[in-house]
Parts: C-alpha cells; structure tokens; sequence
C-alpha cells in the first residue's frame, strides 16, 4: 500500500497547524494539576487574583500579604491582567490562571516558525524551526505555570516579526504593529528591554548603512516606538489608576521595582549562572506529589529543557558566529547572511546581560533564547541535508532523537505520576539536575 506524498506547497498550512495542534495539546493536558498555587504561581497567580476582585492591594509594594502567599508588584501588570482574563472565563481556579500561559506558549510556537519565514522565506526551515521548539522541554514547563515568561516572549516574538517586514516593505504600518507589540511584551516583563535594544541598534545600522528605508517612514517609525511603546505601558497600569491610585504612587512602584531587580540578595537552592542555562545544567525544581509515594510512583516539574536541542543548538550558533562574524567586519567580502547576523546578536543580546545581572538567577530567563536557537538549529540542519542521502539521514535521525528525549522527558516536565526509578535513572545521568 502506497501512502500518498506530502507536498510541502499544498500540505505547508496543514501541517504548520498540526505543529500548533500538538504544542496546545502537550501544555493543556493536565494543566490544572496541581490545583493550588505552585513555585511563583504564588505571587504571579495570587495577584491575578487580587486583579480579579479589584482588590488594590495586588498593586501595592507597602502592603502586609497573608501567610504563604505575596503580592506581585516587581513585574508590570499585563500578564497577571491576562491570568485574571482566563479566570473570567474558566473560573478562579488552576485551569483559569494558567490557561493565558498555555495560550501565550502555544502562540510561541507559531510566532517561532512566522519568525522564521519572515526572515529566510523557507517552507522547510519555517516547519523545522516550528517543531523543535514544540520539542523543548523549558518552554513547555513554562507555558503551563502561571508566570509571565511566556506572554512577553510571544509578544517580543512578533514585535520581531513586525520589525522585519518593515525593514523589507518600510510599510508604516508594520512599524506601528512592530511597536504595539513590543509594548505589550515590556508590559508584561522588563526583560522586553533586551529585544528593544535589539531592534533599536540594527534599526540604527540599517539607517546608517542603507538607503532603502524611505525619510518619511523611517520618521513615522521612531514616531510609532517613542510613542506607542511607552503609552502601552502605562495603560496595563489602567487598573492601578483607576482604583484611585496617583502618578507618584506608580512612580514609587517603579522604583521599587528597580531597586528590587538591582538589589535582590536573595539565594534559592536551584538558582544557576547563565553558563549553566547553554548546557541545560540546572533546571529548577518547582514541584513534588508524594500523594502516591506508597505505590512507589512520584510526581515531579521540574522546568528541565530539551538537552540535545540546546547543545546542538548551542554549538550551531558557535559554528554560525565563528562564519557570519568575520564576514561581517570584513564587509568587503560580502558574505555573511544578515538575517543570520541578526538571530545571533538577538541570541548574544537575549543571553549575555544575563553575565552581569547582579540579582538571583533561574533557568527560565533563558527561555527568550530557544526560539532564537531552534530556528537556528533549522537552518544548519537544511543545510546539513542539502543534497547528501547520509546528511538528510543524520538530520531525520537528530529530529527523532530530539522528538524522543521531549516524550521521556515529559512527565518530569508535567508532574505526570512516574515510577521512583525513572527519576533515579535521569538523576543518575544527570546529577546537576536534582
């Protein structure tokens, strides 16, 4: 019996939605376990509670929170906004104040491949691209606890995708979408910064070194961000202001703010250097079930990403950096790719303050970093297969082998009830992780 062939031109939308399909399905199952608050979710969700009810208290640094839990004000409102969103619609319980992040972490699966083809126009690397970070296991913990990680890198995604067609098209109007969305990522989490800064210096490149981009649109687009950006921002405080709070009430928030992510001192058993997050050293451990301990089985989340994705994805952005870098100061050869030029100073740019941050650290600020490195990843790998029978095997193989490692390790990701021995089995490959 012959299977009829897939043809990438007719079948492309159909299975760009399957990938979307199963990253719905594999952060939604089992979402509502566990049915109370978890690791952060107990300052995060615990706030968009206090949204929910309009209680000011969520917005205020001065207050006393009860026992066991902490009002969440270090953080802009956006995302806290959305959980309250999902509990408007699904109720005050687990489901409802996780289900914006499954949303927003699906959506980073789609925004990873729109990325993609926005930059290289490849069918192929835009699915490939779409399916390993479906695959990653740091991105799928994090889009089933309601934290704010996920919402500001799918908005920071499309910000991305909006800046690049406006750099291919100087429609203004892309310029003006590139801007809300970035908005609506730095209202959701400060770490947005580092995207911004992205855009800014190769808009300032582009501008320097390019005439394609015409006076008028690229006055309308710095119009856009100056504007746009900073009124997003405030208005995710439009609850804040009109629960009676003033100007100078959000502007000592603000500051508070900053002086808690400048001045943190805190320590946490599962904090981690940046070094660490490139070699999937340190995942933090966020929650146990010891409900069926006497049948030898455990649950655990730990927020462990895709090992064999992130090495190899690492040493393809070292292979990339060591070809597009010198091509690139040496303009005159005319070589170096600038759409891959510009994924690895997104990555650098995504990764590398991290080195100098002086507060507590956890794996999941490396999650803005895998979009980057799976499309990455693609791109070597199409490169790779490229007209070799050995190369498209090796390549089938490492899809595989990453697709594998994602199911085994699923149940870690998810607290889905394992024997003891499967976790003394992963602890004893990986010591650094338990």
């Amino acid at each position: 019996m012959r299977f009829p062939k897939l043809s990438l031109d007719k079948h492309f939308f159909a299975i760009a939605i399957a990938i979307v399909v199963f990253a719905f399905v594999t952060r939604v199952w089992r979402v509502a376990n566990p049915p109370n608050f978890y690791f952060d979710e107990v300052y995060h969700a615990f706030t968009a509670t206090t949204f929910l009810h309009n209680d000011p208290k969520g917005y205020e640094f001065w207050q006393t929170p009860p026992k066991g839990v902490a009002y969440e004000w270090t953080h802009p409102p956006l995302a806290k906004l959305m959980m309250a969103g999902g509990m408007v619609v699904f109720g005050e319980n687990s489901f409802g104040w996780r289900i914006s992040s499954v949303l927003a972490g699906t959506g980073v699966v789609a925004a990873t491949g729109w990325l993609a083809h926005t930059l290289y126009k490849n069918k192929k690397l835009t699915l490939l691209a779409m399916a390993l970070v479906s695959f990653d296991g740091l991105l799928l913990t994090m889009s089933r606890i309601a934290m704010n990680d996920m919402h500001f890198v799918f908005f920071g995604l499309l910000s991305l995708v909006f800046y690049i067609r406006f750099k291919r098209t100087s429609s203004p109007k892309e310029a003006i979408f590139a801007a809300i969305m970035l908005g609506l990522s730095l209202a959701s989490k400060w770490t947005a910064l580092y995207i911004g800064a992205v855009i800014f210096v190769d808009y300032f490149f582009t501008l320097l070194f390019s005439k394609k981009i015409p006076f008028m649109s690229a006055a309308l687009a710095l119009l856009a961000g100056v504007v746009i950006i900073p009124s997003l921002y405030i208005a995710s405080y439009s609850q804040f202001f009109l629960q009676g709070h003033t100007l100078k009430q959000w502007w000592d928030t603000t500051q508070q703010m900053w002086w808690y992510h400048t001045g943190l001192k805190a320590t946490h058993t599962y904090q981690s250097k940046p070094w660490q997050w490139l070699l999937d050293l340190r995942p933090v451990w966020m929650y146990v079930d010891y409900s069926q301990n006497a049948k030898g089985m455990l649950a655990h989340i730990y927020n462990i990403g895709n090992p064999l994705l992130l090495w190899i994805g690492l040493s393809i952005a070292a292979v990339f950096g060591i070809q597009e870098g010198p091509a690139f100061l040496l303009r005159k050869t005319k070589k170096y790719e600038p759409e891959t030029l510009f994924l690895l100073f997104l990555y650098l740019a995504l990764w590398l303050p991290w080195m100098f941050s002086p507060r507590i650290m956890f794996f999941y600020h490396y999650s803005p970093s895998i979009p980057i490195l799976a499309i990455l990843t693609a791109k070597a790998f199409l490169s790779i297969a490229k007209g070799s029978l050995v190369g498209k095997r090796l390549v089938c193989l490492l899809v595989f082998l990453i697709a594998l490692i994602f199911l085994v390790l699923y149940p870690i990701n998810t607290a889905l009830p394992m024997p003891k021995g499967y976790f003394d089995t992963l602890f004893s490959i990986f010591p650094t992780w338990k």
